[in-house]
């Protein structure tokens, strides 16, 4: 089986499941999706590395950690002291990272804000990798928990020492 197959069968069954959950707390209204909390939490198709806006770029590093749920990724970058967020949702309101709050000095909360004035968003699936400065002191740990608001999963990040 090819990498891309084996993805292109991952993100079938993710956009099945994601599909399920908008309709059951009905989030879809004719056809559009009606941004809100899911709109972050979706998945995508759109190809990665092209990018219309300065605040982020379509798809996701294949070095990101996934969240156990699948919802959203994050990447460490020591070289950079940066953190690559990747959520998930319509591709023409997309989500980036506009918050992180260090806590516990090794937990990271992130908040994002959505692209597109809260107006409707087409009702596909895409991944969004924005990123945000973190603090120096982050890179004395060697494990960072980071949470990202309106998900319940939390992603645990090794740090190379």
């Amino acid at each position: 089986m090819t990498t891309k197959g084996a993805r292109s069968r991952h993100l079938d069954s993710l956009r099945g499941i994601l599909a399920a959950r908008i309709l059951r707390s009905g989030f879809l209204v004719s056809g559009f999706l009606v941004t809100g909390l899911l709109a972050p939490a979706l998945s995508g198709c759109s190809p990665a590395g092209t990018s219309p806006d300065p605040q982020g770029t379509r798809g996701v590093s294949e070095a990101a950690v996934h969240a156990a749920d699948k919802s959203w990724a994050a990447e460490l970058s020591v070289a950079k002291k940066l953190l690559y967020v990747t959520t998930y949702g319509s591709s023409s309101c997309p989500a980036w990272v506009n918050s992180l709050t260090l806590t516990d000095g090794n937990h990271l909360e992130i908040t994002t804000q959505m692209k597109n004035g809260g107006g409707v968003c087409t009702a596909d699936m895409a991944p969004w990798t924005s990123s945000i400065a973190v603090p120096e002191s982050v890179f004395s740990n060697s494990i960072i928990r980071v949470s990202l608001a309106g998900h319940t999963e939390d992603i645990s990040l090794t740090l190379a020492k």
